[in-house]
């Protein structure tokens, strides 16, 4: 009964595991207000290992500010995260989340975001269909939703990298209230084996 139980359950929350393509959205940022909040994290997060560098300003050939539609001499103070030539970086969130936002300087298609699910070892990349010279992409904020997960690596490929504002959002209520009760499921199972004994 509890191999059953058990196998049953497994089998469930297989079945719900994010293995689908997740959703990506992206609107047009209002940068003046993103701009206080540009080095924000999610609460209770982290970057494990090195963080991205911190900086401001557009140096050319290196990277280009989010921030940069904000007008000359109204942008240079601002400071985001950048990685250049290779690098990445993952942040760890703490716990399983279901979307991440971010303004993404130039989302070109040499630069990526991973969405990892520590638990179940399932990742799903994110990479934009914008081509690759960042003097013709603008500054997009980008919404990525349906797949759980809890950390988000940052990677870069060629130039840099440059975003900011990453906030998250918690696992929709239906797919956590599912595997809430497919726990308290399981614990009633052991329960009444326990009782049987």
């Amino acid at each position: 009964m509890l191999r059953t139980t058990f196998a049953l359950v497994t089998a469930f929350c297989l079945s719900l595991s994010p293995l689908s393509a997740a959703t990506v959205t992206t609107t047009a940022p209002d940068l003046g207000a993103l701009s206080a909040t540009s080095l924000s994290l999610p609460a209770g997060s982290n970057w494990l290992g090195a963080a991205p560098d911190q900086v401001a300003g557009s140096v050319g050939g290196q990277y280009r500010s989010p921030f940069e539609g904000l007008g000359a001499g109204n942008f240079g103070r601002i400071q985001y995260w950048n990685l250049t030539t290779g690098d990445s970086a993952t942040l760890n969130l703490g716990w399983l989340r279901g979307a991440v936002s971010l303004l993404w300087g130039s989302p070109d298609n040499y630069n990526s975001l991973t969405l990892i699910n520590s638990g179940t070892g399932a990742t799903q990349i994110v990479v934009p269909a914008a081509g690759g010279n960042p003097n013709t992409v603008a500054t997009t904020l980008v919404t990525v939703s349906g797949f759980v997960f809890d950390q988000v690596k940052f990677s870069s490929s060629r130039n840099s990298f440059e975003f900011s504002n990453v906030s998250v959002a918690s696992v929709p209520v239906p797919a956590a209230g599912l595997m809430l009760l497919l726990a308290l499921g399981g614990l009633a199972a052991l329960r009444q084996r326990k009782a049987a004994i």
